[in-house]
């Protein structure tokens, strides 16, 4: 494990909070960065979806006190800690030195939210994690800038109505059902200082 030099932690710290501040920014506007206008699910979802993903950005805004470097053989990997609490991870392609993977980290670990990025910057799919499954919507776009796919998952099984966007631009539905387990979605629990 490398730590990284002062001047080094300063630019990702200002990346960090600037990725954060614009994620925050969409959330708090109610927007998601990747979204089909046909895709509804129920608004209770919605809503779950919509403050585990705010309580996640505002808990991982915490002021990081240090960062330490992961190298692999095609990606750095930053890690951003308040104390001891992980708040943040940035993956970064050797090759390209583009941020390819960012996730957000809830104060008490449970939750995560990952943004994947495209090499053109375009953001590839946003989802959340609790416990290590994927809950929540689940957005993929393409590096076009255009969304692929978005719905509801629910420990790592997708449920409800799912659309899909082919090449051509043609929108298909596929129902999954078990709208049941919309109402067993984990609790949002208050900031935990």
């Amino acid at each position: 494990m490398k730590v990284l030099p002062l001047h080094i932690n300063l630019l990702v710290l200002c990346t960090l909070f600037f990725t954060v501040t614009m994620a925050l920014q969409g959330c708090i506007n109610g927007k998601r960065n990747l979204s089909i206008a046909n895709f509804n699910p129920p608004i209770k979802s919605v809503t779950w979806h919509e403050s585990v993903r705010r309580r996640i950005l505002i808990e991982s805004q915490d002021i990081s006190d240090s960062s330490y470097l992961v190298e692999s053989d095609s990606f750095y990997s930053v890690k951003y800690f308040s104390g001891k609490h992980l708040t943040a991870l940035k993956r970064f392609t050797k090759k390209s030195k583009l941020i390819s993977e960012e996730i957000y980290y809830s104060n008490d670990g449970d939750y995560e939210l990952y943004f994947n990025w495209c090499v053109n910057g375009q953001l590839a799919s946003e989802s959340i994690k609790y416990k290590g499954n994927f809950y929540g919507i689940m957005s993929v776009g393409n590096c076009n800038g255009s969304l692929q796919e978005e719905g509801f998952v629910f420990k790592n099984v997708r449920i409800g109505t799912w659309i899909t966007i082919n090449q051509g631009g043609v929108l298909k539905k596929t129902e999954y059902g078990n709208e049941y387990l919309f109402d067993s979605l984990p609790p949002v629990v208050n900031r935990v200082e």
